[in-house]
């Protein structure tokens, strides 16, 4: 089965939406986690019918590997940053494995400020040892503040030293209108723009080691691995499942699809219709299109 040459990728923070663009080799259909290697191509839609449908106060729309912008509103719009401030955590371990400073088989030794993170997270404990790798893909796929404060801390030497380089690094781009209050943008403060998300998504596409390959990847690996969020609640999918066949629709959207689990048992109840899937975290945004098979 091929897959998207051309992927519209949308970064969402918040009221702010930063579209980008980026391409994927052709590759065959696997069973398991929905992944760029199941993706099958999609009716074209014209940018002027997406940019006329844009309801979002700000917006930038760029070239991912260039930086080149191809639309923009009110791109220095401040709005709360959220989880996007996972992505400078991202781009600077990404920078310490380039310059050697650092190694994917390094481990983590999880602290208690780590351990002590609530919301999207991978439960590791105080005490635990964890690899640069798992970190990585526990942000990239997961969305875990666990793991990104671990992750942080491993980068930086202290929670506190990483939102200081955070800060710097976002500086040294051009990110104006950005703040960070914590590595994990959850905290009260952290702010950014368009205009600055763009930049630091463009200056994270640089990075071979952290794609969309390596997504796939990780989500296969954390879909089977345990504890995991999909293992601890996909018990409830089929009860989720039945609830939404009673809803009559002729397209399904799932925002914030993870690794499109949920979309598969979809697909595979109702193969008549098209199954779109938006993740907004990790290194490069994307959706995928899932359709009839």
């Amino acid at each position: 089965m091929k897959i998207l040459r051309k992927i519209c990728s949308a970064v969402l923070c918040a009221a702010v939406a930063v579209f980008m663009v980026c391409s994927l080799a052709e590759g065959k259909e696997k069973a398991g986690a929905l992944s760029a290697e199941n993706f099958v191509p999609a009716d074209t839609v014209a940018v002027s019918d997406i940019i006329e449908g844009l309801t979002a106060r700000s917006a930038v729309v760029t070239e991912m590997t260039t930086g080149r912008v191809l639309f923009e509103k009110e791109p220095q719009e401040q709005c709360e940053c959220g989880h996007y401030a996972k992505l400078m955590v991202l781009l600077l371990t990404a920078e310490k494995i380039d310059s050697g400073e650092l190694s994917m088989s390094d481990t983590s030794v999880v602290s208690e400020y780590a351990n002590s993170q609530q919301g999207s997270q991978i439960w590791l404990d105080k005490g635990e040892k964890i690899s640069v790798e798992e970190l990585i893909k526990s942000v990239s796929a997961g969305n875990a503040n666990d793991g990104c404060a671990a992750l942080a801390e491993k980068v930086a030497g202290s929670a506190d030293k990483a939102v200081e380089l955070m800060n710097s690094r976002a500086k040294m781009l051009g990110m104006n209108g950005t703040v960070y209050t914590d590595c994990t943008g959850m905290g009260e403060g952290n702010v950014t723009t368009a205009k600055d998300t763009a930049l630091l998504c463009s200056e994270l596409a640089k990075y071979k080691n952290l794609t969309l390959r390596e997504f796939d990847a990780a989500a296969e690996k954390f879909d089977d691995s345990d504890p995991s969020v999909y293992n601890l609640c996909r018990k409830d999918y089929p009860d989720l499942l039945e609830e939404l066949l009673k809803e009559p629709c002729q397209d399904v959207l799932d925002c914030g699809c993870g690794t499109g689990a949920m979309l598969v048992m979809f697909r595979d109840a109702c193969p008549d219709k098209q199954y779109t899937g938006k993740e907004g975290y990790g290194i490069n945004k994307f959706s995928f299109v899932l359709s009839k098979v």
